[in-house]
């Protein structure tokens, strides 16, 4: 039987309320960090005191804010929306609620509302360039590397917030790989770990950044057919993320298991797979992937609600007012 909120105790609480705290300020790398970093059952604690706290303090909206980015990190898309639909309600301003909507409806392949989000965001802040960034991604997501291109471009000389070096250099190499400008990709990359190294070598986080680097610019070289650059992607994140206690990252295992399902390695991939379940748990990818070992089928994205989160609960926060975006 699962814990409610009351059953944890008063220590529980407050490394919630702390942990929950520095979500709430991290930046989207920083963020992914600390998820990859808590244990299954760390995030569903999370998520359950923040239900708690939630009932207890309904206009808290960081709490609602944080409690969909810790659904978002169980693949739980649609509850995650909706805990940010919440958190929009009461701040009609909440860029990073808004923006949080537009990476969850990418993640569905919900492209007019992902865009609809971005837009919102970019009504409301003229002057910031994340939103600009989050559309230019959703080209990409597209196939549309021209016009991700040019988006990405416009928005220098706009205000950035934290980690934007390494999410600016991050992103137009992810976009330029995707237009074939393999050069111009490669010097993007190279200076997205070269601001890691400058702002956060020897730290917690600096390991996690490099994760999401190679993670990120992976899908996009195989979304453009640079198989060869792939495979180099692979090989620079074996030799550079350190192992775990239990052997080597649970990242760098996926993006073995992905390559060698890309290859016809089946057995291979479904043994790599089941592994990485083990230390981290069943989520709605992991689950796809493992029944694509199995088939041998690459089949379509599934949307989340075909596979629920399998800790997720019904959300019973107060729904958002209908309103036209």
């Amino acid at each position: 039987m699962k814990k409610t909120g009351e059953d944890y105790g008063q220590k529980d609480l407050d490394m919630c309320k702390t942990l929950a705290e520095n979500i709430s300020e991290a930046g989207p790398l920083e963020r992914d960090a600390i998820f990859r970093m808590l244990t299954p059952a760390g995030v569903e604690m999370l998520i359950q005191q923040l239900r708690q706290l939630l009932r207890d303090n309904p206009e808290a909206k960081d709490w609602a804010y944080v409690l969909g980015c810790s659904l978002y990190w169980q693949e739980n898309y649609d509850e995650a929306i909706s805990a940010w639909l919440y958190a929009e309600q009461l701040d009609k301003q909440f860029v990073k609620a808004i923006l949080s909507q537009g990476q969850a409806y990418m993640k569905m392949r919900n492209f007019k509302d992902a865009e609809r989000a971005f837009d919102l965001a970019t009504r409301l802040y003229p002057q910031l360039a994340d939103p600009v960034w989050g559309r230019a991604m959703l080209y990409a997501e597209e196939g549309d590397f021209k016009r991700a291109l040019e988006v990405w471009r416009s928005s220098n000389g706009l205000r950035v917030s934290n980690e934007s070096e390494m999410t600016y250099s991050l992103g137009l190499g992810c976009i330029l790989a995707g237009a074939g400008d393999i050069k111009g990709a490669k010097k993007a990359i190279y200076n997205a770990f070269e601001e890691i190294k400058a702002t956060h070598s020897g730290s917690t986080y600096s390991k996690y950044y490099s994760i999401f680097v190679y993670r990120e610019f992976a899908k996009i070289l195989w979304k453009a057919g640079l198989t060869k650059e792939y495979e180099q992607n692979l090989v620079d994140a074996k030799a550079n993320i350190p192992n775990e206690k239990e052997g080597t990252h649970p990242d760098v295992l996926l993006m073995e298991a992905d390559s060698r399902l890309k290859h016809g390695d089946l057995m291979g991939a479904a043994a790599i797979t089941r592994r990485v379940i083990l230390v981290r748990g069943e989520t709605a990818s992991l689950r796809k992937l493992l029944s694509e070992t199995i088939t041998g089928v690459n089949r379509p994205s599934e949307t989340p609600q075909d596979h629920p989160s399998p800790n997720a609960e019904k959300n019973d926060l107060p729904g958002p007012d209908d309103r036209e975006r």
